[in-house]
Formats: structure tokens, C-alpha cells, sequence
């Protein structure tokens, strides 16, 4: 107990363990809802379940306002172990059980399936009744790729893409601010108007998070071939659309530099120095608590992600974070009512209120949305939900390794230091390259 300890946090709950995934699965989360006849109830024996974290470093103050306090307040007869991400991998060295894994889609191939943690929940979905129908529904094809059309575990929230900008600059350049409904040519056209030096300070019209646009993108491009897991860098749409967003850094006053790929150093302009204008950044980064403390000075609003011009109203995909079964544990049915329970109208409805995309195809937990969060009060929120999530690119266990390569690619071609052929040619043996290696472990 004194490695436990050592490790992560225990928060002890001390009753009995109530079924939630009767009904529409995962129970509809309402009080007073009955299981339906055939349901399962777990046991009423105390258990102990150990969560890992495996998408940030929260500590266990964050996660217990997260998840912790709701599943204690349901689950009074469970004990959560609770572990950083830090931990994950010592752990799964060290061979100790972990009953439930948390991470976004992005990660779960480097962070559940590379542990070899990932482990079928279909047997479990089928048992206690659950309805997948009640799910976004590219939260469940997500699952069903990497998977082979199983799936491994359930999304608890999502987030995507939006575009954040400060007012102040577009008012000192005389610019007209963004609109939802832009188009990238359009908003290439606009970043120019803000982007220049002046008084000696260099401010810049627009920049982004790579690595969630590559895997967030609107033409639902996948890096990977199903099948052969061949890279599929060199087609013509993934090369038009490399060359759609790195252009905006070689526009005079916007050009990139080695820091262009860095997602931190691009928030710290926006948010710290305050000389960039435009930053195209997942929505729920405004939950996150160096956005929150710029926010409370800041002249700031949203607006959609811009489109293409081929697909308007199409905005990109969604990116959830999933809850899984971890392989390793000996709680599988617990661990399963506790993530399904996550899913329940009741627990998203709390969730969507305080500004986390749900998961739910709820209308009623929609329309609340961000209704109690007081950083965006007075804000464009509807921009932060795309009209239409683009389709969800296919994630293999390898995508995290052919993706270093391509973020490589984009800083050099941000940085005029190779044309887009060039580097997509050196992503794409970089990446073959890794995963070579790591098929041959």
C-alpha cells in the first residue's frame, strides 16, 4: 500500500455499487430510472479500482473535480486508486493491475495499445445492455476501427477545433474581426490585414496546433492505409491540404520559425505576449487554467474553424476522450458500470454545462452547453460546435509513430526550409521507418 500510495491517490467510498447501465445504456442517467428486466447488478462487495491517466499530468484535485466526486457520489461502494500519466508506464513495467485507462483517441494507440492494455468491452456492452445509439456517432466508428469492430472502451467528452482572437489587435489595425462560416481563403485573406510589425513589436495574424489539426482535419484524411498501414503522405489531397495551412506562415509578418510546430509557444502569444491575433486551438483549452487567468484581461472572442470552401458547414472531426477496460484488470464489470455510468445524461449533462462537449446525442444536454461557465459568458459559444463533425479519420496502433515524422514536415515547410514534396518524402520514410521497428519488437 505504501507503493500505492506512493504513486497516486486512493479516495476511499464506502457503500454499495448501483447499477447505471440499464435503459438506453448506461442507464438514462435520470433518477428513479429502473434497469430494464435482464440487466446486470454488480456485486455488492467493496472494490478497489486504479485509474490511470493517460492523455496530461492532472493531478488528483483535477481529477476528482473531473470524474472522482461524481463516481464517489454513485458509487459510494467503490475505492478509486487514482494514478498521473507519469505513472503509466512505470506501472505497466512494474506489472501492476490498472482497471481503467483514460486518453484521447489521438493517444490511445501510444498510450493504451502500445502497453498492450487495450482489451474488448463488446461481451460487456452486450451484458448490461448498453446502447451505443445514444453516442455521437464517430465516437463509436473510432472505436470500431481500431478495434477490428469491437470496441475497447466508451468517450466521456469531446473537444475540437474553434478559432480564438483578440479583439484588441483586429481594433488596432483597423481589421474586421472573424465570423463564423469563413472560409480558409478567407481567412488567409484576413491574416494579412493583421499581421506586421509596428512600434518594434511583431504581431502575427494567425497560427495553430498542428498536431490536432493534422488529426482533426475536415477532408477526414487518415495518415495510415487500413489495411497495409502503408503512409499515406504523398496523395495529392493530403499534399493540397499540408499546402493550405502552411502557406499563412510564409505571409510577410506571419512567417514561421522553429517554433511554429511548438503548440505551447503559439498559446503563450496569444495569450501571454498578446501579439498574435488569431489561434486555431481546441475548444476545450479555454477550461484550461493559464487560458482561464489570460481570459479575465483579455479582449477575446471565438468563431468556428474555417471551412473549405467545397464543404461548407463540414468542421472537423471530433476528437473524444475515451475511458477503457484496461486488460490487466480483475474488476472488469466494475470497471465498466463506473465508465458507463460517465456516459449517463445525468453525468454529461453536469459536464456539457460546465463548457465539455458532450458525447450524447441529446438534445437537451447540447442546448446547455457552456450555460454555467462563466469564462465564456457572453462569448460566441455556438462556434465552439461545429454545425457537422467531419468523419473520423482511421487511428491504427501506429499512428502515433508516423506522426512525429509529418509534424517534422510541417515546421521545415513553415519554415521555408523544404518545399511540401520534399518533406512529405522524408515524413514518409521517416515514419515507414518507425513503424518497421516497431513491428519488428
Amino acid at each position: 500500500m505504501k507503493n500505492k500510495l506512493a504513486m497516486g491517490w486512493v479516495i476511499p467510498m464506502t457503500a454499495v455499487l448501483l447499477a447505471s447501465c440499464g435503459g438506453n445504456g448506461g442507464g438514462s442517467g435520470k433518477e428513479g430510472s429502473g434497469a430494464p428486466e435482464g440487466a446486470v447488478k454488480p456485486a455488492d462487495q467493496p472494490v478497489t479500482l486504479v485509474v490511470n491517466n493517460g492523455v496530461n499530468s492532472d493531478d488528483q484535485e483535477r481529477f476528482m473535480q473531473d470524474y472522482g466526486n461524481a463516481i464517489r457520489k454513485k458509487f459510494p461502494h467503490v475505492t478509486l486508486e487514482y494514478h498521473p500519466s507519469a505513472a503509466l508506464k512505470d506501472r505497466v513495467t512494474a506489472q501492476e493491475t490498472i482497471d481503467i485507462v483514460y486518453t484521447s483517441i489521438g493517444l490511445t494507440p501510444s498510450q493504451l495499445m502500445d502497453f498492450g492494455l487495450q482489451y474488448d468491452i463488446s461481451e460487456l456492452i452486450k451484458k448490461n445492455q448498453y446502447d451505443l445509439n445514444r453516442l455521437e456517432p464517430s465516437t463509436v466508428k473510432m472505436q470500431q476501427q481500431l478495434a477490428d469492430g469491437g470496441m475497447y472502451g466508451l468517450p466521456v467528452h469531446t473537444t475540437t477545433l474553434a478559432l480564438y482572437y483578440n479583439k484588441d489587435i483586429f481594433d488596432k489595425f483597423g481589421a474586421p474581426y472573424p465570423k463564423d462560416g469563413m472560409t480558409w481563403d478567407e481567412l488567409y485573406e484576413l491574416t494579412k490585414k493583421v499581421s506586421r510589425t509596428e512600434g518594434g513589436v511583431m504581431y502575427r495574424g494567425f497560427s495553430m496546433s498542428f498536431p490536432h489539426m493534422m488529426r482533426l482535419n475536415q477532408q477526414s484524411l487518415p495518415y495510415l492505409e487500413s489495411k497495409t498501414n502503408k503512409v499515406l503522405y504523398g496523395s495529392d489531397n493530403f499534399k493540397q491540404m499540408t499546402e493550405n495551412l502552411t502557406r499563412f506562415f510564409r505571409l510577410p509578418g506571419n512567417e514561421g520559425d522553429a517554433d511554429t510546430a511548438v503548440l505551447s509557444k503559439q498559446v503563450n502569444l496569444f495569450i501571454k505576449d498578446k501579439t498574435l491575433a488569431m489561434l486555431a486551438h481546441l475548444t476545450t483549452s479555454m477550461r484550461e487554467p493559464a487560458m482561464r487567468e489570460a481570459f479575465k484581461t483579455m479582449n477575446w472572442d471565438v468563431v468556428s474553424l474555417p471551412y473549405l470552401k467545397e464543404s461548407p458547414g463540414l468542421g472537423p472531426q471530433s476528437y473524444p476522450t475515451f475511458f477503457y477496460v484496461s486488460a490487466t484488470s480483475k474488476h472488469k464489470d466494475a470497471a465498466f458500470q463506473v465508465i458507463a455510468y460517465l456516459t449517463s445524461e445525468e453525468f454529461q449533462l453536469e459536464q456539457s454545462k460546465k463548457g465539455i462537449p458532450s458525447i450524447l446525442k441529446s438534445p437537451e444536454v447540447m442546448k446547455a452547453y457552456a450555460q454555467d461557465d462563466e469564462y465564456s459568458a457572453g462569448k460566441n459559444r455556438k462556434g465552439m460546435i461545429p454545425e457537422k463533425y467531419a468523419d473520423p479519420a482511421l487511428y491504427t496502433k501506429y499512428s502515433s509513430a508516423a506522426e512525429a515524422g509529418l509534424l517534422t514536415a510541417l515546421s521545415r515547410i513553415s519554415q521555408g526550409q523544404e518545399d511540401t514534396n520534399t518533406a512529405l518524402r522524408v515524413a514518409t520514410e521517416t515514419a515507414e521507418k518507425a513503424i518497421k521497428e516497431l513491428q519488428a519488437k
